[in-house]
Parts: C-alpha cells; sequence; structure tokens
C-alpha cells in the first residue's frame, strides 16, 4: 500500500507546550525529509519557502531569500516537498482505539499479541486491545465482507476462511495461538491448524467495538494509522513517542511521519440534519409525497444508525477536513427477504460503492471523500418490488 503523504496541522486554540513540542517534532521531520516546504496559514495565504528554524512563538521561512516568522496561531499547515511514500506489509492489526498498524509479522500466544511494524519496535498487546488481525491486503472484492464481519456481534472469536470467488466464510470458535504461519483454532472442542494463506483474517469476539474518536491521528509512511491520546516530549531527531487511546506506548521515527492532525475527526450523521432526504415508492400512488416521506423516509435509529426503506435516499453536505465515509449496511431481520435490493453511496451525485444485498450479513464502506461537497446513501429496491427491502446503515460516520 502507498501512501500519499498529506500535511500536518495545528489549531489554533492548541496548548503553548504542545505547540513546542510539535514544532520539534515538525522541524525533525522536515529536516529528514527536506528543507522545501510549502506553508498554508490561518488566513489562507499558501507559499514555497525553506526551513529555517523555531523562534520563541513562531516558525522561521526563509522566503524568497529573506527570513520570515509565522507565529503558530497563524499557522493552519505545512507540507514537506519531499517524503518518501512506502509500500507497507500487507497484515493488518486493527486496535479497539481504530489504530490499524501495518505489520510483517504477528503472533499470538497466552501472553498476548506481538506485532512486528516495519523499522519500528514490536508492539506486545493484551488480547483486550485487539479487535482483528486481516492477513490479506485490502482488496474491492473482499473490503465490503471484512468490514462488514467487524461489525458483526460474535460470542467467540471468528476464523474468517477465504472461498474460491472471494467469499468469506466466517467460522466461530477460539483462536489459540497464531505462529509459523498458521492459526490455531478451537472449533467445537477441534484443534485444527489453518494456514494463514488460506484464511481472511481473524477476528476477535471478547472485544469492544472500534472507536474513531481519538483526538490525534498520525499516518505513516507504511500505511499505519495511529489513533493518539497524547504525545510525551522528546528531543529533536528523536522518535515521536505515542500513547495510543488503548493506552499502549509507541515511538514512531520521524522520518517515517506521513500525515498528522490534531482535532476531534468524527462525525456521525444519523445525529446530523440531512441536506435532502426523500422516499419513491415501487408502486406509485396519490398519497401525500410529504406523507410519504413522513412514515416510510430514510430515519435515524437509535443513536447512531440510519433506516432506509427500498427507494429511499438521504444526502449529507460534507464539512470541509472530512476525507473518509465509513459505515456498515445490513438488511432488516425484522422481515422476510422476498426481494433483491442495492444499496449505493454517491459523491456529488457519482456511485462510489455500490453492494447488493442477497442475505442479512453485513457489508461495510470506507471511500475517500477527495474534494466532494455532498454525500448520499441510497436504498434501490430493484425491479421485483420493495417487500423486505428495509436496510439499516450501522454508525454512518464522516471522519477526518
Amino acid at each position: 500500500m502507498t501512501v500519499t503523504p498529506r500535511y500536518l496541522v495545528i489549531p489554533k486554540a492548541i496548548a503553548a507546550c504542545t505547540v513546542l513540542l510539535l514544532a520539534h517534532a515538525l522541524t525533525a521531520n522536515v529536516v529528514t525529509a527536506g528543507n522545501a516546504m510549502t506553508v498554508t496559514t490561518q488566513s489562507g495565504e499558501s507559499f514555497g519557502g525553506d526551513f529555517a528554524g523555531i523562534g520563541d512563538d513562531s516558525m522561521l521561512i526563509i522566503v524568497d531569500g529573506a527570513e520570515r516568522a509565522i507565529p503558530f496561531s497563524e499557522l493552519q499547515s505545512l507540507t514537506p516537498d519531499d517524503v518518501a511514500s512506502e509500500t507497507g506489509p500487507a497484515f493488518r492489526v486493527t486496535l479497539v482505539d481504530g489504530s490499524r498498524i501495518a505489520a510483517q509479522d504477528i503472533s499470538l500466544d497466552e501472553s498476548g499479541v506481538v506485532i512486528e511494524p516495519r523499522r519500528q519496535r514490536t508492539i506486545r498487546a493484551d488480547l483486550r486491545k485487539v479487535k482483528a488481525i486481516r492477513f490479506r491486503a485490502s482488496a474491492t472484492t473482499t473490503d465490503a465482507q471484512w468490514l462488514g464481519l467487524l461489525e458483526k456481534e460474535s460470542r467467540g472469536d471468528v476464523m474468517v476462511i477465504r472461498r474460491p470467488g472471494d467469499k468469506l466464510d466466517p467460522t466461530s470458535g477460539i483462536v489459540e495461538a497464531i505462529a509459523d504461519a498458521k492459526v490455531t483454532f478451537n472449533l467445537d472442542g477441534d484443534t485444527v491448524a489453518a494456514p494463514m494463506d488460506k484464511l481472511e483474517g481473524v477476528i476477535f469476539g471478547s472485544t469492544a467495538s472500534v472507536s474513531d474518536d481519538a483526538e490525534i491521528r498520525i499516518v505513516d509512511v507504511y500505511g499505519s494509522q495511529w489513533s493518539v491520546q497524547s504525545l510525551s516530549p522528546s528531543e529533536p531527531g528523536q522518535p515521536l513517542k505515542l500513547t495510543l487511546s488503548s493506552g499502549l506506548q509507541h515511538e514512531l521515527p520521524l522520518g517515517q511521519i506521513a500525515s498528522m492532525k490534531l482535532s476531534s475527526g468524527m462525525m456521525m450523521l444519523a445525529t446530523e440534519k440531512p441536506a435532502a432526504a426523500s422516499m419513491t415508492t415501487y408502486i406509485e400512488t396519490n398519497v401525500d409525497a410529504g406523507l410519504i416521506d413522513a412514515f416510510l423516509g430514510p430515519a435515524a435509529s437509535g443513536d447512531a444508525d440510519l433506516a432506509i426503506n427500498g427507494g429511499g435516499k438521504i444526502e449529507y453536505r460534507v464539512a470541509e477536513g472530512f476525507e473518509t465515509i465509513s459505515g456498515t449496511v445490513v438488511r432488516s431481520n425484522k422481515t422476510k427477504i422476498a426481494s433483491g435490493v442495492t444499496v449505493r453511496v454517491t459523491l456529488d451525485g457519482k456511485t462510489v460503492w455500490e453492494e447488493s444485498l442477497t442475505d442479512t450479513e453485513p457489508r461495510g464502506f470506507e471511500i475517500p471523500i477527495a474534494s466532494a461537497r455532498r454525500v448520499a446513501i441510497e436504498v434501490d429496491c430493484q425491479d421485483d418490488g420493495d417487500l423486505g427491502d428495509m436496510v439499516t446503515i450501522l454508525r454512518p460516520r464522516l471522519l477526518k
């Protein structure tokens, strides 16, 4: 996976001591990647220059041969002009705090999970802090199935087998060990050793749902996404010391940082007012459209979900700074499945994700928003009627 570097953001309200810490981290990262950079201020001014140091309360930049001091309170972003992208390892470890760690090797025994990121310190995690391990790289043919399984409740661990035709087959049991490219799995009292190359991954049933609400998010050049609770002081040129939201400690070499953002980064769509919502019945009717929308149109379900009947569509404006829409779709188990139904996600009217639901198995999505200004979710009842076409969108959310 190749990660495109983004930028480092310093909010206006950040505390002075944290600003200085981040300034040192930015300094070391810029020096590692090269001195040339693009600077953007809070007023929207953008210009190129060379890093020249840090003053008492400002960043020093050489612009057209002259030194310019930019106060931290006015600084919006710094974009190093040359940060190397790397191809990361295929393994992905998802922690309950939302971190996703690209690992070149993984093992599991009675002491917990041992995670080995590339060119970083080994991480040892209690199993309760780990939600899942995916052994294969992300792929459009299996992502929806895998992401859906992450949201599905299970009383035990799940071993996800890859079947021909990119079909994922979840099997419940207990993961006892991971070593030597095999997963030791207890299935109804019988122990089997499943080769990793036959599996999509494993999901641990004793752990909580994955969180997306970290205040600090760091992406490294290998594709790891770190949900950070706090940054500890570190000397310029030394690794950045992270305390993850799960409480795990880690060190990240400055030259491996691709992006850093500091702000609350999640918007739950179910709690937001939609820009538009509509309902089109399969059979034409003379009933007032407003009445149909009120009774059958898309609506919030609980605190975080959306319920959409076949023919329904709901649309939201995308605020600046959000980069991903994420969620899981599943057909209602309260009605008998009697027809086909397709769920679509569109960005500015263009379809970017589509899944036909023929059963009650969940399907998940994580879609880059890019520069889109509107996102919509639509349930199409196809040509066989809308009987049983209610779909629940689990935790649809925008992420920064």
